[in-house]
């Protein structure tokens, strides 16, 4: 709805939000909420602008009055030109620090996109594990890309105005970070519930609307796992779209969640079980997606490394059969948190140091965040 390049657009906010705009509202008196139901992410649970005015316009009067907001029912549209007449002439506070924020991000962003494994030495993003998991994993499959970088590099291949759809996992906070388009009815992304599944079903009603633009689905292992019939229906209706699979060894989000509030890895890997052991902890699996997608009648890929995924993401634009590219994608490689917090469930009564760390957190970050 809002051009990437617009130089009022600081990006997403929230928790899947980037630090450009994250930093901005925590320091905002006010915040104009339009067309928007301040869910947990937009909102970082009620807790990233808590102490600012909240001003709603929204055509449902159950969301105008959310977060004790001065509602204004309207069609949002409408409820914008009649406040703009009523502004006319006013002129915010702010000076440069807009430019500011949104340079930053920039340089951030750059950063993101030239990330590239080092072996021992290696950082990831995200910091929640910091144990051998990213060796164990290029040892078992060969991939060495990480997650910024595929999509930094995705987004820079791809036709200007193609359609891309995601939902679950790590990969809608990526892309709200992350992706940039000044095309309308690009960006398709199911952020209701995370539904895993509806990204290739998605792709393939995209591509039924768009028939004349290339189609991508961008999809964790874990997804694919879930649901991916619509790879079926596609070939059937001869309908060519694109399925980028990132197989970083399952639920990756879901694993940072977890160690993020004091918890081992709980059946969150594609890990082989170690003899009676009640947790898969022994060897990554190395699921060959290619093959799978094969089966079907796709044109695949497998991807290990930048040069493999820019390879084959420009012979896929080649083909009129759909494609699908496994992409093996190193474990905590995604973006982070940027300033958000999420209000994620911890145990009350934690036996570790890690636990109780989370549940200080919370309590903290509650304490600081509205009520209602």
């Amino acid at each position: 709805s809002i051009p990437s390049s617009h130089p009022l657009n600081l990006g997403g906010i929230g928790v899947t939000g980037n630090g450009c705009a994250n930093g901005l509202a925590a320091q905002a008196d006010l915040i104009i909420g339009v067309g928007t139901r301040f869910t947990d992410f937009t909102s970082s649970s009620k807790w990233l602008y808590a102490g600012a005015t909240v001003v709603t316009i929204n055509a449902s009067s159950f969301h105008a009055g959310k977060l004790d907001a001065i509602p204004v029912v309207a069609d949002a549209r409408e409820g914008i030109l009649a406040l703009s007449a009523r502004l006319k002439g006013y002129q915010a506070a702010y000076n440069g620090e807009i430019e500011a924020a949104l340079a930053a991000w920039d340089k951030e962003y750059a950063r993101l996109a030239s990330v590239r494994y080092t072996g021992k030495d290696f950082v990831p993003e995200n910091k929640v594990r910091m144990d051998d998991a990213l060796e164990k994993f290029k040892e078992a499959t060969g991939g060495e890309i990480c997650q910024t970088a595929a999509l930094a590099l995705i987004r820079k291949l791809i036709p200007a105005n193609s359609v891309v759809v995601a939902a679950a996992g790590s990969l809608p906070g990526c892309m709200q970070r992350m992706w940039t388009t000044d095309e309308l009815y690009s960006y398709n992304m199911e952020y209701g519930y995370s539904c895993m599944g509806y990204e290739i079903a998605g792709a393939f009603g995209s591509k039924l609307a768009c028939p004349d633009k290339e189609v991508y689905a961008l999809c964790g292992d874990g997804s694919y796992n879930m649901l991916h019939s619509e790879m079926l229906t596609a070939l059937q209706e001869g309908k060519k779209i694109n399925v980028l699979l990132f197989d970083n060894a399952s639920f990756g989000c879901i694993n940072n969640l977890q160690m993020g509030q004091g918890v081992d890895a709980l059946c969150t890997e594609a890990r082989y079980r170690e003899g009676d052991k009640p947790i898969r902890e022994g060897n990554f699996m190395n699921i060959d997606y290619a093959l799978s997608a094969k089966g079907y009648g796709y044109v695949t890929y497998t991807a290990k490394t930048m040069e493999e995924l820019e390879f084959a993401l420009k012979d896929a634009l080649k083909q009129t059969k759909p494609t699908l590219i496994d992409i093996k994608v190193l474990p905590k490689t995604m973006t982070d948190g940027y300033g958000g917090w999420w209000n994620v469930g911890c145990s009350t009564l934690p036996r570790t140091d890690r636990g109780k760390n989370a549940l200080k957190e919370r309590k903290e970050k509650l304490s600081q965040a509205r009520k209602y």
